[in-house]
């Protein structure tokens, strides 16, 4: 079994609440493997930090140890990432078409 085509990395500080669109996005135009990473900055309690990576999957969050800003978090998403191409999000983003002529290019 090979690992995802694409890896989309959300940065997410203090706007849980606009990751499930954003992710359902992804999932309504994709036909390829993809995984979904969570960068977040936010500091949750540990009760938040389980009801978040319980209630949205497919997604694996990774709750930061501290707010490292844009960059780190960003970063701290790709170092988990395993996809062959890596797609860099915020959370109130949302695909409006396919990837597939990118992915063709």
């Amino acid at each position: 079994m090979s690992g995802p085509l694409l890896s989309f990395i959300i940065v997410e500080y203090h706007s849980a609440v606009d990751v499930p669109r954003c992710i359902a996005s992804i999932a309504e135009h994709l036909s390829v493997p993809y995984e979904v990473i969570v960068s977040s900055n936010s500091q949750y309690d540990a009760a938040t930090r389980t009801r978040l990576a319980l209630e949205q999957p497919p997604a694996r969050w990774l709750f930061n140890a501290r707010n490292g800003g844009y960059a780190y978090a960003v970063n701290r998403g790709l170092e988990a990432a395993s996809g062959d191409f890596l797609v860099v999000m915020n959370s109130d983003c949302r695909l409006q078409t396919s990837l597939a002529a990118m992915l063709d290019f």
